[in-house]
């Protein structure tokens, strides 16, 4: 009977180690880098920095940075995105999300740099997903969004689309935004947040750049796509639909001449899925004309 009580205690023992001690620790992967461009590292929380790659893991608390010429894009558990432009650093504070229940939550901490974010199922919830920047404490509720952070910690935010757009200054001030391409701007930390204002199309066009592709750069992919493998894809197809060129020039646009394929890449490789979802809504900033 001993015998068998100390068996019992020893498999609860093995459990206790095998099962996390916390709901934190039971979600240590919070997502997967879709796209990156070099010049970008993650610095897993008490771990050595680590260039990143297309498809690795994002680890919680784990800091994101990159350079002049990095770029990184982020697709969360719960589907959303958030693109990572050049000079900016970031850390995701915390990701709790229950798949079946779509509820949890997602915090971010952004202390420089651009960032564009597209929300999943957690963004459809109130004060669910948060970014605090050193001026402001932003809260999206279902849609996207800009974020530009100065050297000296000033803040520029802008609503492209979505329910609403809250900015609280670290003075305690708060702004709500509820109408696409509005935003605000808080000049340094311990400042108001401005009310809310349109954001200039140069400042969108701008902000935009930050998350293209770079000439010569891969987005992390292992091989870069050929001529006959893109004319194969659906995104082709569908950009040859859209584009309903006269009968005599079809030959001319399913082959198309290798510079264009390597621009069209090096625009859609980074960005493609906030590019779906807001380009329909601002196509100016897209490069495209509306009704296309």
């Amino acid at each position: 009977m001993q015998q068998h009580r100390r068996a019992k205690i020893g498999f609860a023992a093995l459990l206790a180690c095998l099962l996390p001690s916390s709901p934190i620790a039971a979600q240590e992967q919070v997502g997967v880098h879709s796209a990156v461009n070099p010049q970008a590292t993650g610095t897993p929380r008490g771990a050595a920095s680590r260039g990143l790659a297309i498809g690795q893991e994002v680890l919680f608390n784990e800091r994101l940075a990159t350079g002049g010429a990095g770029q990184t894009q982020i697709l969360f558990l719960d589907e959303s995105a958030l693109s990572i432009g050049p000079n900016s650093d970031i850390v995701v504070d915390q990701f709790v999300y229950d798949p079946k229940a779509g509820a949890g939550r997602l915090a971010l901490n952004a202390s420089r740099g651009v960032f564009r974010f597209v929300g999943g199922k957690l963004s459809k919830e109130e004060n669910a997903v948060t970014m605090a920047t050193p001026s402001a404490v932003l809260a999206i509720r279902g849609g996207i969004f800009l974020v530009e952070i100065g050297p000296d910690g000033d803040l520029t935010v802008v609503l492209i689309y979505g329910t609403e757009l809250t900015v609280t200054g670290r003075n305690g001030a708060t702004t709500k935004i509820t109408r696409s391409g509005f935003g605000s701007r808080v000049e340094r930390p311990g400042a108001s947040p401005s009310a809310p204002l349109r954001i200039e199309h140069e400042k969108l066009g701008t902000l935009t750049a930050q998350f293209e592709g770079r000439a010569g750069a891969d987005g992390g992919a292992r091989i870069r796509p050929t001529d006959e493998k893109v004319t194969t894809t659906a995104l082709y197809r569908e950009l040859a639909r859209r584009a309903e060129l006269p009968r005599e020039r079809e030959a001319e646009f399913h082959r198309p001449r290798t510079h264009e394929l390597g621009r069209l890449h090096d625009r859609l490789h980074l960005s493609t899925v906030a590019k779906q979802a807001a380009a329909q809504r601002f196509p100016a900033l897209f490069g495209m004309r509306p009704g296309n």
